[in-house]
């Protein structure tokens, strides 16, 4: 069997991995809390930038749309910038063949 000292020796060190059980377990709690707060927080910020990419789609949507539509608008504008400059370019050679006319009328009366 075990002497008095041995016995003293082992219960002193039962003890002392009592206590360091106890410590590897709160300091295991610790970590596991630590660990949640972690995730939670993690998911908290993938959620939040998965908000902030569907919006940033949703405005990119919109943008595209906007710049089509933009698009479309400055070709039916050139067109008619095209048809203006073309009429007006007729009504300015009409008016110069008119005025040659009256010229030419003008010194047939002279």
């Amino acid at each position: 069997m075990f002497t008095s000292a041995e016995t003293n020796r082992l219960i002193a060190e039962i003890g002392q991995l009592r206590s360091q059980v106890e410590h590897l377990r709160q300091r295991n709690l610790d970590l596991e809390i630590s660990l949640s707060t972690i995730s939670e927080h993690g998911d908290y910020i993938q959620a939040q930038l998965q908000d902030e990419i569907a919006e940033r789609r949703r405005t990119e949507n919109s943008l595209s749309k906007l710049l089509s539509l933009i698009s479309s608008e400055k070709e039916d504008l050139e067109i008619l910038l095209q048809t203006l400059t073309e009429h007006s370019d007729a009504i300015d050679s009409h008016w110069h063949q008119k005025l040659d006319e009256a010229f030419a009328w003008q010194i047939k009366m002279v």
